[in-house]
């Protein structure tokens, strides 16, 4: 695991994934975690954005896609959810290239979470204060 910059966030906002017909599923896909070994629904998703903003006589091209992979399992208590990796591109350049200004490359950004543990007898790790309202 690394650290990222929240500040940079910004950069890969998410692209909207839509209607639950546009993931591919596929079923008893076997995955391991901290918190186990699951037979799960794989779900898978691809999203592209492509957009041409004319700015004079320049274009601004602005390119962007996620992927996303979630795998779901019956056993699991509350969201199902045993992992999820998201990766994401975005690329920016001009067409025609302007002397001064440069593509800003490929950026690439990969967001995972996964489950560690479940089971009963959890102990919160938020203290409230009665008094403190």
């Amino acid at each position: 695991m690394t650290e990222e910059d929240p500040s940079e966030r910004e950069e890969f906002s998410t692209i909207v994934p839509t209607a639950d017909s546009s993931w591919v599923t596929a079923p008893g896909v076997p995955v391991s975690t901290e918190g186990g070994h699951f037979a799960c629904e794989k779900k898978t998703r691809s999203a592209q954005s492509d957009q041409e903003i004319p700015t004079g006589r320049v274009k601004l091209i602005k390119k962007a896609r996620d992927d996303y992979t979630v795998w779901f399992c019956s056993e699991l208590p509350v969201f199902r959810m045993a992992k999820c990796v998201i990766e994401r591109s975005r690329e920016t350049y001009t067409v025609p290239r302007l002397t001064g200004i440069p593509a800003s490359g490929v950026k690439e950004s990969r967001t995972a979470a996964e489950l560690v543990a479940y089971g009963f007898d959890a102990k919160p790790i938020l203290i409230v204060d009665s008094n403190n309202k």
